[in-house]
Parts: C-alpha cells; structure tokens; sequence
C-alpha cells in the first residue's frame, strides 16, 4: 500500500512528464511554425480536408450563423467531427490561421505522452519497475519519429491516439 510521501511523489512525477511534454511539444511547434508553408504545397492531401472542414465550422461560429454551423457539422461523413471541432474552437479563439491547424494534434501528442506514462506505471504493482517502464514509454512515445511528424500536420490520428490511450 503505497503512503501518503509515495502518492506526492507519483504526482509530482506525472506533472513533470507533462510539464516536458508541453515544452516539447512547443519546441516541435516553434519548429514548425517556422516554415509552416512547406506543410501546405500538397493539395491532394488529407490535411486539406480536415483544415476546411474546421475552418467552416469557425467561421460559422465567428460570423454568429448557428444553422450554417449545424449544416456544416453534420458534413462529417468520412470522418468523425471532433478533431474539427477542436481545431474550430482553436480558430475560433485564435482566428483563422492556416497555421495553428497543427494545435490540437500537438495537445494530443502531449497527452499521449503523459498517458503513456500513467498506462506504464500502472502495468507493474512494484513502484521502481512501473517507474521504469513508465520512463521507457515516455522515451518511446516522445521519440519516436513517425509520431513527432504526424503530431505537426492536421490529422486525425494523434487524437485518436490520445484517446485511446485514455
């Protein structure tokens, strides 16, 4: 039975993945931001889609026109509405810039990384070998490459991945 010093411990820990997550999701941000025009030369792609889609949901919400916005949201028949909703809310906010679309796949990436942390320390009742496999997951998940490209594009799949490791 783990005591009250081991629980903060545990705390502080899962604040500190998160913390670096974020950083590091920024430093991924700032890098991309930098020439976020290179991301958008391929019409054909994905990406188009899911940042249109989006964007018309915000623009509905900005320009106060809640029937344009129902018709819109219900346009989602390939794929599911919540990842263009999150990045609607972010455009929203933040208005419409082609390059805060990487938002909320970022915000994803970084919450698959702590869940990744909460997922591996939990497997293993022993606490220093939770702590290790948790360090090993982070490491894996933060690191790994394919993961860190498509965390700075405006695809469903880092949200997806978030969610699952929910």
């Amino acid at each position: 039975m783990p005591d009250a010093s081991t629980d903060k411990i545990d705390r502080l820990l899962v604040v500190l993945v998160a913390a670096g997550a974020v950083a590091l999701a920024g430093v991924m941000f700032a890098g991309y931001w930098t020439h976020a025009d290179l991301l958008w030369r391929g019409y054909y792609h994905d990406r188009n889609g899911h940042y249109s889609y989006a964007l018309d949901l915000a623009l509905d919400v900005r320009t106060l026109n809640p029937l344009l916005f129902f018709a819109d949201l219900f346009k989602a028949m390939v794929w599911p509405p919540l990842h263009g909703l999150v990045l609607a809310a972010v455009l929203v906010i933040a208005g419409p810039d082609y390059r805060l679309g990487v938002v909320p796949t970022l915000g994803a990436w970084a919450a698959t990384v702590v869940f990744a942390w909460l997922i591996a320390r939990r497997m293993f009742t022993a606490r220093d070998q939770g702590l290790f496999a948790a360090a090993v997951a982070v490491v894996l998940t933060a690191a790994s490459p394919a993961f860190r490209l498509i965390a700075t594009d405006v695809m469903l799949e880092v949200l997806g991945a978030g969610l699952s490791a929910l």
